[in-house]
């Protein structure tokens, strides 16, 4: 039996039980909590509400100060009341209404509880992609053995061009200074190579390097797709979590009268929140994503073998990913101001003139062509690309795309953050609500009973007169 509803036809014993029960919910913890929280009553009223209460239970009805509880009534709804307008809540029409919404928050709750989960999968996202940008600093050795790994499938010495690790014996013949010694180069004879054949060259180890980036950065979405499948959900999960938000927005409209004191726009939930996810037990991302020394074991494409990526093929562009996720394929070959860093014209040492000979004689045996030995030295001259400093090159430009993806990642978790936790504040000031509703509502009905009652009394002590 609800104690809000009228009971023109119970016994006056029955009203006495239910206003008892009506003073206790007044008087619950519950209750109080509520008015401190929300500054409904004074300190001073509570303990007013208290005394009622107190006094409704241990005064015989026919001794009842009929005048003072109803007078502490009428403050106590007048409080709530204000509060209810401040809101702009709308009055319920009955107990079931109530009883319905609050019901209907607490499985809006729940919902909200499941897409609110994405909050947690996209941290730990986050951190994965933290630590993979992280392996990429610290990948230039893994890069370096990828490099040597497609040169030799190239036949290098046809293009005039070789490499060479830089000794104590070999740096004055090379150009180099000592801080070259156990680096490793390409070198080419600027007699026989022209540096748009140099350039040809190196742009096809970088076109072989992104061939290989681009199945290991597949490799590592597909691991995402597979342990965070719901940041990549496809339109059935998109419009559940749309519903979820259209409901606390239908909710908000059937509780306030506008203007409330808070609104949620229906447009910017059904775009934002096409994301949001349930929640799935995963292990960390880093232990599944592929390690850059794993890199290494990829056969390495020959240039003339090497096949290229349609853009449906292409793990950079598949349709069926989150949109923030569609990246760029990165682009490794170097551009017109990295070139003066990678591929730098060397002399020989003055004192080691006979190395012209050295390399002549090397490169025409190699390429079994005649050369003019006798030919000045100043004609003489060579083309080094230090693999080392091609590495890093490689190395950046493949953490730039891990980085992007690192952002891409932050900048959905921010969004999605900050969007649950706008539901979620609407859902308890939608919660709040009802709970002040239900409470003006006891109040109300207690004071037409005790009303009700004082009559009645009145009417039988008239009668016994």
């Amino acid at each position: 039996m609800s104690v809000y509803q009228s009971k023109k036809s119970n016994p006056v014993h029955a009203i006495q039980i239910a206003l008892a029960q009506s003073f206790q919910l007044m008087c619950s913890k519950e209750q109080l909590d509520m008015c401190q929280s929300y500054g409904i009553l004074t300190k001073s009223e509570q303990q007013e509400m208290k005394s009622c209460a107190k006094t409704w239970r241990t005064t015989p009805i026919s001794l009842h100060p009929w005048n003072e509880t109803i007078a502490c009534l009428i403050t106590l709804r007048d409080k709530y009341q204000a509060r209810l307008d401040a809101l702009h809540v709308r009055p319920l029409a009955s107990d079931y209404d109530r009883t319905e919404l609050l019901e209907y928050v607490q499985v809006l709750s729940q919902q909200l509880d499941q897409c609110g989960q994405t909050h947690e999968e996209l941290e730990k996202l986050c951190q994965a992609l933290r630590h993979l940008e992280n392996d990429w600093k610290r990948s230039k050795i893994d890069i370096e053995n990828i490099v040597h790994s497609i040169l030799s499938s190239v036949p290098l010495q046809a293009s005039e061009c070789r490499v060479v690790k830089a000794t104590r014996s070999n740096i004055h013949f090379l150009g180099l200074g000592y801080g070259s010694l156990g680096k490793h180069y390409l070198v080419f004879e600027s007699s026989k190579t022209s540096l748009d054949q140099c350039k040809d060259i190196i742009m096809k180890i970088t076109h072989d390097f992104g061939y290989i980036f681009q199945e290991n950065a597949a490799q590592n979405l597909a691991s995402m797709q597979g342990n965070y499948h719901h940041i990549f959900a496809e339109n059935q999960d998109m419009q559940e979590h749309q519903q979820v938000m259209q409901n606390i927005q239908s909710l908000i409209q059937r509780l306030f009268t506008p203007p409330s004191s808070f609104s949620f726009s229906s447009a910017s939930s059904s775009s934002s929140f096409s994301s949001i996810h349930s929640h799935q037990q995963t292990s960390t991302l880093v232990s599944s994503f592929t390690d850059p020394l794993t890199l290494a074991k990829h056969s390495s494409p020959s240039f003339s073998s090497l096949p290229s990526l349609s853009p449906s093929h292409s793990p950079f562009s598949s349709s069926s990913a989150s949109p923030l996720f569609v990246m760029a394929c990165p682009i490794f070959e170097p551009a017109s101001w990295d070139w003066p860093r990678l591929l730098k014209n060397k002399q020989p040492a003055r004192h080691t003139s006979w190395a012209r000979s050295f390399f002549r004689h090397t490169f025409a045996r190699s390429s079994h062509s005649t050369v003019n030995t006798k030919a000045p030295l100043s004609s003489f001259g060579l083309w080094t690309c230090s693999i080392s400093r091609l590495s890093d090159h490689l190395a950046k430009v493949g953490q730039e795309y891990y980085i992007n993806l690192l952002n891409n990642a932050r900048l959905m978790h921010s969004h999605q953050t900050q969007l649950f936790e706008t539901a979620s504040r609407h859902l308890i000031q939608c919660h709040q609500a009802l709970q002040i509703e239900h409470a003006h509502a006891n109040i109300v009905w207690t004071l037409a009973q005790m009303d009700h009652l004082q009559r009645h009394f009145e009417m039988v002590k008239e009668q016994g007169d």
